[in-house]
């Protein structure tokens, strides 16, 4: 019974440690000024296990904060499952890092608030889920860190102004897949777009017949797209728009091309040509015909 005892007594003094990863905020000062803009942001501290997937939703109280924009870029996430954004009083998000990311401050996003009431504020995170790149699909336990904010009157620190950018977004493919199950079996684009600056905007699609994107009509669209062209006879474009206004676009050639009889703009060309020759010939006949009888 004592061994056993023992045995017992060990297992608790040398358990293996709980592993509790964590969100948390940072921001330059916890005392803003009233009418004030001033940033967020979102990390991740994984306490050095290595994460792909991180979920959850960000409270603040809209009585003293205006949310006025979100920027993801330069984010540890590769591929947002939902882009952070606003619902139901917060931000909801949730995201992947495929291979998985390590560290202690992983920059997930930004948060631009806009004071609006002397008070004070308190961030929390709420329906948070991150899981662990062990192959598994192991869920972490999350640990809580709340950020207090204090709105007063006059504060001396200088107001937050979004940092210029002048750069596109990165270059990113796009992909044209098929799947039974989604969109009943019609193809549909994949593509990831990211700026690393001041982010996405929105994207925009266009299938087009030429190999000319000031042709066709834009579409503002999310990826996974459903395609107007089931044929996938066209030219796709997509156009990746940051908050700055940068433009990059990437394209596709056509899965299967037209046959050149089938192209509308050959056919023209085709019908200009016999007009001309018609012309021409009509011509020399006309002339041919008066020289014979002026004889």
């Amino acid at each position: 019974m004592k061994f056993l005892f023992f045995i017992i007594c060990c297992l608790f003094l040398f358990a293996t440690p709980v592993f509790a990863a964590e969100i948390f905020f940072g921001v330059q000062n916890q005392k803003i000024g009233l009418d004030k803009l001033f940033e967020v942001g979102v990390f991740i501290n994984t306490e050095n296990e290595p994460v792909n997937t991180v979920a959850g939703k960000i409270n603040f109280s809209s009585e003293l904060l205006e949310l006025k924009e979100i920027r993801e870029g330069n984010s540890i996430v590769n591929f947002w499952i939902e882009k952070p954004k606003t619902k139901d009083g917060g931000v909801v998000f949730s995201g992947i890092t495929p291979g998985g990311y390590v560290g202690q401050n992983g920059y997930l996003f930004s948060l631009i608030f806009e004071t609006k009431k002397i008070g004070e504020n308190i961030i929390t995170t709420a329906e948070e889920q991150i899981f662990l790149n062990d192959g598994q699909g192991s869920k972490a336990s999350i640990k809580q860190a709340p950020l207090f904010l204090q709105i007063e009157e006059n504060v001396p620190d200088g107001e937050f102004s979004p940092p210029s950018d002048s750069e596109k977004p990165e270059p990113f493919e796009i992909t044209v897949a098929q799947d039974s199950e989604i969109f009943g079996g019609k193809y549909f684009l994949v593509f990831a777009a990211q700026d690393k600056n001041s982010g996405i905007d929105h994207n925009e699609v266009q299938e087009s017949n030429n190999k000319q994107t000031k042709v066709g009509k834009w579409i503002a669209a999310e990826s996974p797209y459903v395609l107007r062209d089931q044929r996938l006879r066209s030219y796709i474009y997509v156009k990746a728009i940051d908050r700055a206004g940068n433009e990059r676009i990437s394209e596709l050639e056509p899965a299967k091309p037209l046959a050149w009889y089938e192209k509308y703009p050959i056919w023209w060309i085709i019908i200009f040509w016999c007009i001309i020759i018609l012309l021409i010939a009509f011509y020399i006949r006309k002339f041919l015909w008066k020289k014979l009888h002026l004889r």
